[in-house]
């Protein structure tokens, strides 16, 4: 089992996934760079709102006026001692949006990851959510944001799955934009990425995946039964303008052998995996 974001579709997530692991590296750091860097922006925003969230507590509660102003402007003072630190804050945010790039990266092209029970935690996403609540904690107690530690010590629990949803949706936008723009490029990427998401397949068993952007059609050339080449079809035609799929696959004719007469001396996963040793 795999955490999903539950709005967006499979064919989505596979986008994304896909373009991190395929499009050329350097694109992938630039990306990573470029939503670690926006942290770095997006706090002062979060602390803004923070500080009219306990301000309107605090209004609430009946507290005196003067006190919530004094709170108020203490906040708008860090917020303003935070930009002091532009040039550092930026340096480290950018490194850890490059680190959870390449880990993403690596993560989806060998398929491992960390098993908690029955959930799989990829190591990008460990990493995210590490500092994240690093972050809570610096903010709370060596810039002494006002309230973390009180009415806002909730908030410490969503921190840092906040900042790995934060990071992997900026980055993976930032992905669609600057390599997702090729139908062609986009259309192979995401096709590679159902494959080894929905089907199970190794990188080694995908032999071919090429599109064609001027009769929309695409070509695949991987190994899999006569089963598992509808499935592909039925998974590939729901690409976004996908108006025809080619399937090919060594293994075709083996596994409609098989099927029909039930007399096969070795399973097509035995033959798999004699074929990748």
């Amino acid at each position: 089992m795999r955490w999903v974001m539950p709005y967006i579709d499979e064919v989505t997530w596979a986008r994304w996934d896909g373009l991190a692991a395929f499009a050329p590296k350097p694109v992938v750091v630039l990306a990573g760079l470029l939503a670690g860097m926006s942290v770095f922006c997006l706090t002062p925003f979060t602390l803004f709102l923070y500080a009219i969230f306990i301000a309107v507590v605090d209004l609430v509660q009946d507290r005196d006026g003067e006190v919530v102003a004094r709170i108020f402007l203490t906040n708008m003072e860090t917020i303003g001692n935070y930009f002091h630190q532009l040039f550092l804050g930026l340096i480290i945010l950018g490194v850890l949006g490059l680190c959870f790039a390449l880990l993403r990266r690596r993560t989806l092209l060998s398929g491992q990851y960390l098993q908690f029970f029955h959930l799989s935690v990829s190591w990008e996403g460990l990493l995210a959510t590490a500092v994240g609540y690093v972050l809570y904690f610096w903010f709370a107690v060596f810039m002494e944001v006002p309230g973390l530690l009180t009415q806002g010590v909730w908030l410490f629990v969503f921190s840092g799955p906040l900042l790995n949803w934060y990071l992997r949706t900026v980055h993976s936008l930032l992905l669609v934009l600057i390599s997702g723009r090729s139908w062609e490029f986009s259309s192979e990427a995401t096709a590679r990425m159902l494959l080894i998401q929905k089907l199970s397949l190794g990188l080694d068993q995908i032999n071919l995946v090429r599109a064609h952007g001027d009769t929309r059609q695409l070509e695949v050339d991987a190994d899999l039964d006569a089963t598992d080449l509808r499935r592909a079809e039925d998974l590939l035609l729901s690409l976004p303008r996908m108006r025809r799929v080619k399937l090919t696959s060594p293994f075709a004719d083996l596994g409609q052998l098989e099927m029909q007469s039930g007399q096969a001396w070795r399973s097509l996963a035995q033959i798999r995996q004699a074929r990748r040793y």
